[in-house]
């Protein structure tokens, strides 16, 4: 067990090469890892004073953003933390798509004020933040560069860390990832650090703080969530448990996704797609995603579009190129989205309506095109397609993949039709 207040320390073999190796009548032998304590309740924020000093932490360090510093839920937040006799620091810096510099900034603030902990409270950028908080803090270092590709050196511990998300999609309170922009490259490209110490110690779910989230970002982040479950059950690393939290996730995010984009007051649906993001973080944190998020990473690194939607964009045609491997669990997908998949003759229109099902709500919940949200010439996408390759998450691709494939489903996307936000 870790000792409260101190570093977290692991030892853990990466065996993905392992499992993927394995025929397919044996990948009933996997690895299944979630050690998160979470704490789920519309009102849990009321009692997070209590909850985050059972972790060890007396000074924490919050790293959250400007625009969440000044909102009366976060103020309310820093009360309950005061009443409990916590003593907190805030840094409220954190930028889009974290880059390298601002979370070596942050960790130095971290050295400074003398904290034993962090709050990453927010987005996946507020949370991939601290996380990159909390490697430097306990395992030294001038820069979060040193754990990063391609000559990263192993993460082994982390200062205690608790996740606070304030959006429906990005899992990053229960998974083993932090997404850091690596400055070096020119053009700026997505990278990251992979430990199963950067498993938060525990995450305050409290849907009550997504009840005011704009449409866009509603969407944005609750289409996140639908892709990681998506990518996560057909990836070449499926299992089990995987697929079954997949499955269920892809129900409740059909279902109640756009009712939240359209109306932000129906508790029902925020409480529900709250629950959708952690379910897809625990099953893509096993899983593993693909196409969706290489090609996401690569988009967003160039043009800035919001993660999700860079991610959510190429699902469609993404999957019509994974279908001839993953035809059979396509129509498990078009179950889960309320397809009435016994009027179908064959397995293959039951995928194709699948894909079909993804397409609307897209479109139901406002996704823009990749048309609409960049003009890339082709010399662009072929350039995108390229950097996708390059992403780590390409090596779980359910079929073979290239470059040229990749600037297929470019193509394919950005030739949708325009849908735009209502």
């Amino acid at each position: 067990m870790p000792t409260p207040g101190g570093p977290r320390k692991i030892t853990f073999e990466a065996s993905w090469a392992n499992l993927l190796s394995l025929p397919p009548r044996l990948r009933n032998v996997f690895r299944f890892y979630t050690p998160t304590e979470l704490n789920f309740a519309r009102g849990k924020l009321k009692e997070a004073g209590a909850l985050i000093k059972s972790t060890g932490i007396n000074r924490p360090f919050i790293v959250t953003d400007d625009f969440l510093a000044k909102s009366d839920g976060f103020q309310e937040f820093l009360r309950v933390l005061e009443a409990a006799g916590l003593n907190p620091a805030t840094w409220t810096q954190v930028q889009p798509d974290p880059p390298d510099t601002s979370i070596d900034q942050a960790a130095e603030e971290y050295r400074r004020t003398g904290c034993d902990g962090v709050i990453g409270y927010g987005g996946g950028s507020s949370m991939d933040t601290a996380k990159g908080v909390a490697i430097i803090a306990a395992m030294g270092g001038a820069s979060i560069r040193e754990f990063m590709p391609p000559d990263a050196r192993p993460v082994t511990a982390v200062a205690p860390l608790v996740c606070i998300p304030t959006t429906s999609g990005t899992g990053s309170e229960v998974t083993q990832f932090a997404v850091v922009t690596d400055t070096r490259p020119n053009p700026h490209v997505k990278s990251g650090v992979v430990s199963p110490v950067l498993h938060p110690r525990m995450a305050i779910v409290d849907p009550a703080v997504t009840d005011r989230m704009p449409p866009k970002l509603t969407a944005s982040t609750g289409m996140d969530a639908f892709a990681h479950a998506i990518e996560a059950y057909t990836s070449r690393l499926e299992n089990p448990i995987s697929d079954a939290l997949s499955l269920y996730a892809i129900e409740i995010i059909g279902r109640h996704l756009p009712r939240a984009v359209y109306d932000g007051s129906d508790r029902e649906a925020r409480d529900a797609m709250s629950l959708a993001a952690v379910i897809a973080g625990i099953s893509f944190d096993n899983g593993l995603v693909h196409f969706g998020h290489a090609i996401g990473h690569a988009l967003g690194a160039r043009y800035h579009i919001p993660h999700g939607t860079a991610v959510a964009m190429p699902i469609p045609a993404g999957m019509e190129f994974v279908r001839p491997a993953r035809e059979e669990k396509l129509t498990k997908v078009a179950a889960a989205m309320g397809v009435k998949v016994d009027t179908f003759i064959s397995p293959s229109e039951a995928a194709e309506a699948a894909i079909d099902a993804i397409s609307r709500l897209k479109a139901d919940s406002g996704i823009p095109t990749l048309a609409e949200a960049t003009m890339a010439s082709p010399e662009e996408l072929r350039t995108v397609a390229e950097q996708a390759m390059k992403d780590g998450s390409t090596f779980f691709n359910p079929r073979p993949v290239s470059a040229e494939d990749y600037l297929h489903i470019l193509e394919e996307t950005m030739d949708e039709g325009q849908i735009g936000y209502h």
